[in-house]
């Protein structure tokens, strides 16, 4: 990403996004709010991405790793309940690349289905990563601060749309049953 992208990312100001267009009412706290992994070797894009989840996602824990290994080390110690929401993850890292780390993460059922938004100066174009449940894909060239705001918040309301909807059929018997 260049210079002026880095800048432009980082001069949004709270007045700019309003909580209320940016968290649909689906989106509530709860006590039970899993983080956001951010997987990001550049400091400054790793502290840009943090402000802007803790802003608009104030609810929502944020952990920050540098690189594959930091954040794959983190998952070999999680419970399942403690497993993020959504992984926000560089496809260009420092050492095994991003990649890498969505391989080691789908060969283990608990990570295989979290979500992920790729965010990359390579020219992904509409490539088929929904085998590693790669949700959305930002270009780190182009993107601006409300990109990648709504890409996270679609990411988390599919999310609440999706086990909303399995509570519902559990409740019911339904659970394995959704033709």
């Amino acid at each position: 990403m260049n210079q002026q992208s880095k800048e432009s990312l980082s001069k949004i100001s709270p007045s700019e996004i309003s909580l209320s267009e940016i968290i649909p009412s689906e989106i509530s706290p709860s006590e039970n709010v899993r983080p956001i992994f951010v997987i990001e070797d550049d400091p400054e894009f790793a502290e840009i991405y943090q402000k802007h989840l803790a802003r608009n996602f104030p609810e929502t824990p944020v952990r920050i790793f540098y690189n594959a290994i930091e954040a794959n080390a983190a998952f070999s110690e999680l419970s399942e309940e403690e497993l993020p929401s959504l992984i926000i993850l560089d496809v260009l890292l420092t050492g095994p690349d991003g990649f890498t780390l969505l391989n080691e993460l789908l060969s283990y059922p608990e990570t295989s289905q979290i979500p992920v938004l790729l965010i990359s100066s390579l020219n992904l174009g509409q490539m088929s990563l929904q085998a590693y449940n790669v949700r959305a894909i930002l270009n780190k060239e182009t993107f601006t601060p409300s990109d990648f705001v709504n890409q996270v918040q679609e990411i988390l309301k599919s999310i609440n749309h999706s086990s909303s909807r399995n509570d519902d059929l559990a409740m019911r018997g339904l659970e394995g049953n959704h033709d």
